[in-house]
């Protein structure tokens, strides 16, 4: 019996197509013996190259008819014309749904193919958008290495520099060495000359020491004969002794001449100093604000 039937009697099961359990109207017989209605297993195979009955694959997808069995299914449906009502619904509604099958495969075609231009146009704007993204890599790659040029020349500047005014500052340096040394030497000089002049006064007071203890015994000898004499000795020893003294204190205040010298070379040399140690820092602090900038523009062109 089959699936479809009536509340009395049912349709015979032989005249059913299992595909749509309703009576066949031009039954058929594909190649692995199974029948059903021509037009259910046309549409199921050109969907599907496989049996309804089995699930294999047709070998073939030739239809033979089954002439005998459509007579057979024709009389029994004129026998029952209830039947046919009800068949006619059937097909009416199977109309429907292939109808709306129909139109559910036009409509999944057409989004397809609305998917499909879709796709294009977003691989398209992709194209696009990558093309673009490869032309700012690339100026990105570009400026990094401007900048890089550019710092690397700023830090040769800088090198430069710096060894120029190194440079500048030894020389300035030897220099001043050099007059320090000079000038250590002249006053070395000088306190050599000051002690060499310092032994000749005490030779020459010596000298006048013994001369005065000669002048004593020739006063004692003649105490009025000498007396003028030793009068005129001792006044040109008081002038020797003052012009000994005003030799002395030239000799110091020309010593603390070059002292206050030597201390403004040295003050001069720790002012040159800072001046290197500020221009060093002057320096590095630019390095840094180009470093700062070169990742700020990477971080844009990111």
């Amino acid at each position: 019996f089959s699936c479809v039937g009536l509340n009395l009697i049912a349709i015979p099961e032989s005249f059913v197509c299992s595909i749509t359990c309703s009576p066949m109207v031009d039954p058929v017989m594909t190649n692995d013996g199974h029948v059903y209605d021509r037009e259910q297993i046309q549409r199921w195979i050109n969907q599907r190259p496989t049996s309804p009955n089995t699930g294999l694959t047709l070998s073939s997808r030739f239809l033979m008819p089954v002439i005998l069995l459509k007579e057979l299914v024709e009389a029994y449906m004129n026998a029952r014309p209830e039947v046919s009502g009800v068949q006619d619904t059937i097909l009416t509604l199977q109309a429907e749904s292939d109808s709306l099958l129909d139109h559910m495969h036009e409509e999944e075609a057409r989004h397809r193919e609305q998917i499909a231009r879709e796709q294009s146009r977003h691989m398209d704007t992709w194209a696009t958008l990558g093309a673009k993204i490869n032309g700012l890599e690339e100026e990105k790659t570009a400026f990094a290495h401007i900048l890089q040029a550019e710092h690397d020349s700023f830090l040769a500047h800088i090198d430069h520099m710096h060894a120029c005014h190194r440079d500048g500052l030894e020389n300035e340096k030897t220099a001043l060495a050099a007059s320090r040394a000079e000038l250590e030497a002249r006053i070395e000089g000088l306190e050599e000359e000051k002690t060499a002049e310092n032994a000749r006064g005490w030779s020459r007071i010596m000298l006048l020491e013994q001369e005065n203890a000669s002048l004593s015994q020739q006063l004692q000898e003649g105490v009025e004969a000498r007396a003028i004499e030793v009068a005129v000795a001792q006044s040109r020893h008081t002038a020797t002794w003052t012009t000994l003294g005003a030799e002395i204190n030239g000799l110091d205040e020309e010593k603390a001449a070059l002292a206050a010298s030597r201390a403004e070379l040295e003050a001069r040399i720790e002012g040159l100093e800072e001046e290197k140690t500020a221009e060093n820092a002057r320096g590095w602090s630019r390095i840094m604000l180009l470093e700062q900038e070169n990742a700020s523009l990477s971080q844009q062109l990111q």
